[in-house]
């Protein structure tokens, strides 16, 4: 049999007619998804917005402790905290340091319930990324009436959530506190979602439509009781929209608009030890690009976690809370100027 020869000249061109097309139209399959902001509805007081979000999620059925929580010092304090939890979580993955801080400002503090989340696994599949985020900014604006400056606190993807806001909110936003925010995955797992089946793939090589996210029992640094407040499955489908969020709100379009000050906590020991979900890189990369629009906040400061994990502020996993309750309590200081 003689050899099949292919110039040069020949495989470029056939190179330029398979690849190029496949590639250009990878691209255009992995590009910033689209967001329209809803309207946020009309509440007569914050009040009538929680007793409305209480019971929406009392109707959906919540797991005990799940649901959203207000801490009230007052109709209106000098501050007032806004926490975001992360994806698969609820109030608990922060409510421990956020209930210290609340005390020690005497801020009233809203721990929102994210759609989705604290109830079931089907009803988180069925979220999407805008959903999030209209959530997210409407519990910005039902907060305002409730501290003369308002500062928001995230986990995680919560943290993504509160970058936003901050970056199209500056005027209702009077600073950040980022835990281990979600800007990229350390797995490139969840990039295969960017492409056309994508989702499908997953599941195939999973043999599985659910993912597993139980600690087992005797895990270093979590207690058991941590799986009351997380899925301890999801679907795989509910990535989509975690991952539609990267996509959209981790960007330089947005992280360049942030002039809020803003203290990122992140967690890092050395190249072994360190967050082993979001990627502690892209956190970086990220916080460095904040202002960049205008001018970053001089306020604004990163603070490395040695003693941590994923999940830095709950009560259900042992972390170096006195050390990241202190440094976020001297940074309030700062720029409150209390």
């Amino acid at each position: 049999m003689s050899k099949l020869s292919i110039s040069p000249k020949r495989l470029k061109s056939l190179v330029s007619i398979t690849i190029l097309p496949l590639f250009v139209f990878i691209l255009a399959c992995s590009g910033r998804p689209k967001y329209e902001p809803k309207p946020i509805p009309a509440y007569k007081s914050f009040e009538e917005y929680y007793q409305a979000k209480l019971a929406e999620t009392k109707a959906i059925g919540p797991r005990p402790g799940n649901e959203e929580r207000y801490i009230s010092f007052g109709k209106k304090t000098p501050l007032a905290f806004l926490y975001i939890h992360g994806f698969g979580a609820s109030r608990a993955e922060g409510e421990e340091t956020m209930d210290a801080l609340a005390k020690k400002f005497k801020a009233n503090t809203y721990l929102m319930r994210l759609p989705g989340h604290g109830t079931n696994k089907e009803d988180q599949a069925k979220q999407t990324f805008a959903e999030y985020l209209d959530a997210s900014r409407e519990a910005l604006e039902m907060i305002q009436s409730q501290g003369d400056k308002v500062i928001l606190f995230g986990s995680s993807m919560g943290g993504l959530l509160c970058t936003y806001l901050a970056a199209e909110y500056p005027d209702k936003v009077a600073g950040v506190v980022l835990a281990n925010p979600f800007y990229g995955p350390v797995s490139k797992s969840l990039n295969l979602l960017n492409y056309p089946g994508g989702l499908t793939f997953i599941k195939l090589v999973s043999f599985s439509s659910e993912r597993n996210s139980v600690y087992p029992p005797g895990t270093p640094n979590v207690l058991p009781e941590r799986n009351d407040y997380w899925y301890p499955r999801q679907y795989f489908s509910a990535l989509v929209g975690v991952n539609d969020l990267r996509n959209y709100a981790a960007v330089p379009e947005i992280f360049r608009k942030v002039t809020s000050p803003s203290l990122l906590l992140y967690y890092y020991k050395n190249e072994k030890e360190q967050d082993p979900t979001a990627s502690v890189p892209k956190m970086l990369e990220g916080f460095e690009q904040f202002g960049l629009d205008k001018s970053p906040n001089p306020m604004n400061k990163k603070v490395r976690v040695e003693n941590g994990m994923h999940v830095l502020m709950s009560k259900y996993i042992i972390t170096d809370k006195a050390f990241i309750e202190k440094e976020t309590e001297d940074w309030l200081k700062t720029i409150t100027k209390k």
